[in-house]
């Protein structure tokens, strides 16, 4: 009795076990048997798999777009999306020429299908589509347990739209209809959310203060106060919502644009409103380094603000520069003696640095600057590293100096095999060097077919994607 016991739960662990593939052990069925739908494990039915090929033949027979449906018991670990974008680079799916590919996952442990597109098919099956058709066609099929089913209804609507323009055109005409919906709604919840927004504030005001509780940064000029805070999360949105709805502009997407550029304007402003404080604080201590420091932290934000916001931040970021430099000069006087002291150029400067120093600076990783009194003689050197240069510490001698030396292919991948690379890290200034060795994908066969057509044989036609589609589970 307790060996059949033992033998029962070893059954049940054994039917438990689920097979975990990785992007490089799915059969790729399309080079092996010129069909488009891969169930190693034979989860669909028979049938539903031989339906399914025949259908996807047709379609990319008519249209040269290439559907490529794969059902998997488990991924193990491995993120769905990143095994989908990985399982698409490596088949190729859809024609290089177009980027007409479509990948259906499906993986029963995660209860999971995502769709994902090549570049080429996201103007007629965009992330809101395939979502929907996963939602409406799919889902409650899966929680029904009818999977065979599911796919099938999910293809059908892939194939449906991608032969007949007046279907898709219908769907994304529905589509714009609930999104329409959303856009007069949406300012409704925004209004009915900074309305409570105040209240919520008004009720635990003594909850925000503004200076009791440890800063997590040096420059405490740069928190909200209650007011700031209000302000930023409460009126301003409130007011930008009301311009909103009463604008005399019918396009909701330039709405929606100028009412963000709007809200993202005024916050911007305001964090440089903020800024002022804080320099006036550094520059009565004659902490002008610290300035320097203080606008390098916050450069890279303006700058994408002058990029995303040229108007009016791309002037903003030339004076913005212009005012690093000019505290970096700033006249300073001598801790020793109190006499003002001068900015050696950068030739007179170097018999003041150290071998090192002087080799960061000639790699241009770190500037230095060196600042002289005359009349004691005492010098101090004040440090820039640059943030744009390639160059690292060294982990052997710290100097600014070490590298991408190189990065070789030791092994060319293969459309059966990877390949192997080796990268050459090496410090310019000690000579310390490391080498380390990474993996190579390898590389899908591409289409022996021309003209745009569909592929010959048995590949796909060597599609990318940019990573569009969806992912439902249930």
């Amino acid at each position: 009795m307790r060996f059949l016991f033992c033998l029962l739960l070893f059954g049940v662990h054994f039917a438990g076990a689920q097979t975990a593939y990785t992007v490089e052990t799915v059969p790729n069925t399309k080079v092996s048997a010129n069909q488009l739908v891969s169930d190693p494990e034979h989860l669909l039915r028979q049938e539903t798999v031989d339906r399914l090929n025949q259908q996807l033949a047709a379609l990319e027979s008519t249209t040269t777009a290439q559907v490529a449906v794969v059902v998997l018991p488990s991924i193990g670990t491995e993120d769905i999306f990143n095994f989908a974008q990985s399982l698409f680079t490596t088949w190729g799916i859809g024609q290089a020429s177009k980027d007409n590919g479509l990948l259906i996952l499906l993986v029963m442990d995660l209860r999971t299908v995502h769709f994902h597109t090549g570049q080429g098919l996201e103007g007629v099956l965009p992330d809101v589509i395939c979502k929907r058709i996963q939602e409406q066609h799919m889902v409650p099929l899966f929680k029904e347990g009818k999977n065979d089913e599911a796919m099938q209804a999910g293809v059908d609507e892939v194939v449906k739209i991608l032969t007949n323009p007046d279907y898709a055109e219908e769907i994304m005409a529905d589509e714009f209809e609930s999104q329409t919906g959303w856009y007069i709604v949406f300012p409704m919840i925004l209004i009915g959310g900074s309305i409570a927004l105040l209240i919520l504030f008004l009720v635990n005001r003594r909850k925000f203060s503004d200076s009791k509780k440890p800063l997590s940064t040096p420059y405490g000029e740069m928190r909200l106060s209650r007011l700031g805070w209000l302000m930023e999360f409460g009126i301003i949105p409130l007011i930008i919502v009301m311009i909103y709805k009463n604008s005399p502009l019918f396009d909701p997407w330039v709405e929606a644009v100028l009412s963000l550029y709007l809200y993202f304007t005024l916050t911007l402003v305001h964090k440089r409103l903020r800024m002022r404080p804080v320099v006036e604080r550094l520059l009565e201590k004659k902490k002008y380094k610290r300035i320097v420091e203080f606008f390098e932290e916050y450069r890279t934000g303006w700058l994408l603000s002058a990029i995303f916001f040229p108007l009016p931040f791309l002037p903003h970021y030339f004076l913005y520069k212009r005012r690093m430099i000019f505290y970096r000069n700033h006249p300073r006087d001598c801790e020793k003696c109190g006499k003002p002291v001068r900015k050696l150029d950068e030739v007179s400067d170097d018999k003041y640095l150290s071998k090192e120093k002087a080799f960061e600076e000639s790699l241009k990783s770190v500037d230095y600057d060196i600042w002289l009194c005359d009349s004691c003689g005492t010098y101090f050197e004040l440090v820039y590293p640059n943030a744009s240069s390639k160059y690292l510490p060294c982990p052997k001698c710290k100097t600014r100096a070490y590298h991408l030396k190189s990065n070789v292919t030791l092994v060319s991948p293969t459309t059966s095999s990877s390949g192997k690379g080796q990268k050459t890290h090496a410090c310019e200034f000690c000579g310390h060097t490391v080498v380390s060795t990474y993996t190579i994908a390898r590389i899908s066969e591409s289409s022996s077919s021309s003209g745009g057509g569909g592929s010959s044989g048995g590949s796909f036609g060597g599609g990318s994607s940019g990573g569009g589609g969806a992912s439902s589970s249930w």
